[in-house]
């Protein structure tokens, strides 16, 4: 639990600097993609979930966010928060992936992860900008819509 130790002494600390923070991630997310690119696998099957395997994976994902607000609730919003990072978001794609399609197919959808985390900051970042100008929902709405344009954009990167 590596990802545990690292943003607990990020917390820890306060970073208060937007843009060290932007360019320590954006590094991070660098070194990581290449590191795990140099690792090639067997290319991945194409995933698709049916609609009961989309209502389970909701299901799942509701259940560890449930616990981890019940520990937050426990342990305080210091480890609320830092649990909420990893495994209310991907634990419960990396499980579905593993049991519908076998562990062979995730190392490939692991390798894309570094590469598609460039999409939680800037969803962030356009809230930080939109929330306080135009409000919560419609916030929202205009952070989402600069979280599709950001991962449209990346799904065209065929370089990386």
């Amino acid at each position: 639990m590596p990802w545990l130790v690292i943003v607990s002494v990020i917390a820890k600390n306060k970073p208060t600097n937007l843009f060290f923070v932007l360019f320590v991630f954006v590094l991070v997310i660098t070194v990581s993609h290449f590191i795990l690119k140099k690792n090639q696998s067997e290319k991945a099957v194409a995933i698709s979930y049916t609609t009961l395997q989309t209502i389970g994976r909701g299901v799942f994902a509701g259940f560890v966010i449930t616990l981890i607000v019940f520990l937050d609730k426990i342990l305080g919003p210091f480890w609320g928060g830092v649990l909420s990072a990893f495994p209310a978001s991907i634990s419960s794609a990396f499980i579905l992936v593993h049991w519908n399609y076998g562990s062979s197919n995730l190392f490939p959808t692991i390798q894309r992860l570094p590469i598609g985390a460039l999409v939680i900051p800037a969803f962030a970042i356009s809230a930080m900008f939109f929330f306080p100008v135009v409000g919560f929902i419609i916030g929202t709405f205009l952070s989402l819509a600069v979280s599709l344009i950001v991962s449209f954009l990346l799904s065209k990167v065929k370089s990386f």
